[in-house]
């Protein structure tokens, strides 16, 4: 099965990078099919298209990976909580738990 990962971000977030190597390493590890797509969310218009919570974001098949996710829609950098410490980028334990809840790793 196909699954669809978006990472959305803005180019002045120093944490996209990040975020996108820590991807490629998930997919390329558990062998994983994916459409992976990067989206660069450039202003207002964009944001609110992607209901964009900030920069990066990660969604699978639609699903934010963090399950505490509110909404909003925000241009700036996210921050991310995972075992009550902050994460400028979603982090890897965070994304491997998000594609287990949605049975696309075992």
């Amino acid at each position: 099965m196909r699954v669809k990962i978006e990472l959305l971000y803005t180019k002045n977030c120093p944490y996209w990078r990040e975020a996108l190597k820590t991807l490629i390493e998930i997919i390329n590890e558990y062998k994983i099919d994916a459409e992976l797509k990067a989206i660069t969310i450039g202003g207002m218009r964009k944001a609110e298209k992607y209901s964009f919570p900030g920069s990066p974001t990660i969604r699978i098949n639609g699903v934010d990976v963090d399950p505490k996710h509110k909404g909003g829609i925000v241009l700036g950098c996210r921050i991310y909580f995972y075992k009550g410490k902050p994460y400028g980028y979603p982090p890897r334990k965070m994304i491997i738990t998000a594609l287990k809840n949605l049975k696309v790793i075992p």
